[in-house]
């Protein structure tokens, strides 16, 4: 019996391996340096599948424009869409600090790399019948954070903040749903001040 109507569950896997170094130096009384990196790898997996025919022996999709012979579909299969999103992230951070019982101040200064590739197993192949892939598409951003705070006394102090964010844009303004890349992407700029007075 043949069904035109199913229950089908969206399944979402994700995998995120990463390492996490970090430094911490006191130089002297005043001046402590601290760095780091951060490496990352993210894998998530996408599709819909079939668990309940209510009733039916199968089903008919067309999704899986590389195997178009293949349309019966039946409890357990991946229909709609099957695609996978990778992510790979190299980071780092330098930061100095100064600090007396009066004034404290630091800089600090980080860097990345972001990488995004698309898979999508469900759109045709190329020639070698390799999964069609959007390709890695790169992007290096960077911060630059300054700080300063002054205490009056005990009881009265006043800060100030500033930073310039340069940071790479989220897989889904790189990389659309249907699996494309979407031309002229940039990094997002940020550029913040902070002025505070506390008692």
């Amino acid at each position: 019996y043949k069904g035109t109507n199913y229950l089908r569950s969206s399944v979402n896997n994700h995998s995120w391996y990463g390492f996490l170094s970090q430094i911490t130096h006191k130089i002297n009384k005043q001046f402590t340096y601290s760095g780091g990196i951060d490496l990352r790898t993210y894998k998530g997996v996408h599709y819909r599948e079939i668990y309940d025919l209510m009733g039916a022996n199968y089903v008919v999709d067309y999704s899986d424009k590389n195997n178009p012979l293949d349309s019966v579909k039946t409890t357990g299969d991946r229909v709609y869409y099957y695609d996978e999103g990778q992510v790979r992230w190299a980071g780092f951070y330098s930061q100095i600090e100064y600090s007396n019982d009066i004034v404290s101040a630091f800089a600090n200064v980080t860097g990345s790399m972001t990488s995004y590739n698309g898979i999508d197993y469900f759109r045709l192949n190329d020639e070698n019948n390799n999964p069609y892939e959007t390709g890695w598409q790169d992007f290096f951003g960077y911060t630059i954070k300054l700080g300063a705070n002054y205490n009056f006394n005990e009881n009265m102090n006043v800060f100030f903040n500033t930073g310039y964010l340069n940071n790479a844009p989220k897989f889904n303004s790189v990389i659309n749903i249907s699996n494309d890349v979407i031309e002229g992407v940039q990094n997002e700029n940020v550029l913040a001040f902070e002025l505070g007075y506390a008692l």
